[in-house]
């Protein structure tokens, strides 16, 4: 039996890491893939299913029928737990669910798999339940929770499950690689080399973000968003204080859409930040230092720093739920503060 992920690129380590595991019969009954959106936990969630479940000598061979159901979405064994649409947690009733369905043994195979995506969206009471069903699991369950941030998870989830990461790939080589496997980024590369930087740029590393955003209307709010930044960003560093606070209607109003909002823009601080320390390389949302300066002359470092840390108040607050009219509202009036 030979075990590879072929089909993934990058991640070296932790292909390896599941290689063996597979191929040894010592998969842990309960792991942790955590990484940005887009960074393809969910693929190779799918992939070390099928891997694992694969009839094939060479696995996962993706033809084989149980390759084919795990990845068409229609395996009886592979149950995927989503988000709701209209929902910011994962409930307790979607836990208690998967503790009674995982009594049964598996219809066709010899292993059952149970993967959560956004499990640090759980809530307490559905990570307690959940957390009863990890310490005495059956034998043949294994259970996979997608993250971004594991630290969202109760240290008694952590401590039961093995903790794996996504790589995380410099600009350079997700440039190489879009662009040797898709005509649209060749295209763009092309046609604007400058909007194409700032798209690897927004992607933090990875693949599947840039892939979402090759399109005509995520390109176009790309370049919308770094005006719309720029612009912010000047009226937050001058002095006139109703011209910055007309940008809160450029606030995004649904959560999700708010949250990457702010990565984005603390991102831009952060290349603010290291201009104001005395460097200008690894921008993440600057194409260069001389509008930076040109931008935040007056202001001082403590209050760059002092800026930062109120857009990750910001985004603890995203992320616990809080009222998020009120959150942009606040999030302005704090920012103007600690500028003027």
């Amino acid at each position: 039996m030979s075990v590879s992920f072929n089909k993934i690129y990058g991640n070296d380590l932790l292909k390896r890491v599941f290689s063996e595991s597979i191929e040894n019969g010592k998969l842990p009954h309960a792991m942790i893939l955590s990484g940005e959106k887009g960074s393809g936990r969910y693929s190779f969630a799918l992939n070390i299913a099928a891997a694992s479940l694969c009839t094939a000598s060479d696995k996962p061979c993706g033809s084989c029928k149980n390759c084919r159901q795990i990845f068409e979405g229609v395996a009886p064994d592979v149950m995927t737990v989503s988000l709701p649409e209209d929902k910011a947690t994962v409930s307790v009733e979607s836990v208690r669910f998967i503790k009674s369905d995982a009594q049964n043994v598996p219809v066709e195979s010899d292993l059952k798999y149970y993967i959560i995506r956004d499990a640090d969206k759980m809530t307490v009471q559905a990570q307690n339940a959940l957390l009863k069903i990890l310490e005495e699991p059956p034998s043949f369950v294994i259970f996979v929770l997608i993250c971004e941030n594991e630290n969202l998870l109760l240290p008694t989830i952590r401590s039961r499950a093995c903790v794996f990461r996504m790589q995380r790939f410099e600009d350079e080589e997700l440039a190489r690689y879009v662009v040797s496997v898709n005509a649209d980024a060749q295209s763009l590369l092309a046609s604007d080399e400058a909007l194409f930087n700032r798209i690897m740029k927004s992607a933090n590393g990875c693949i599947g973000a840039v892939l979402g955003n090759l399109n005509k209307q995520n390109i176009n709010r790309i370049r919308n968003e770094y005006q719309n930044i720029n612009h912010m960003l000047t009226a937050l560093f001058g002095n006139n204080k109703a011209e910055y606070l007309s940008f809160e209607d450029e606030l995004p109003s649904k959560r999700e859409e708010l949250r990457a909002f702010l990565f984005v823009f603390r991102n831009s601080v952060r290349d603010i930040l290291s201009v104001k320390k005395g460097s200008s390389s690894d921008l993440l949302f600057f194409e260069g230092s001389e509008d930076i300066k040109k931008i935040s002359k007056t202001a001082t470092l403590l209050s760059v720093v002092s800026l930062l840390d109120v857009i990750d108040e910001a985004l603890n607050a995203n992320e616990q739920n809080a009222n998020i009219n009120l959150l942009r509202i606040n999030l302005m009036n704090t920012m103007w503060k600690c500028i003027h």
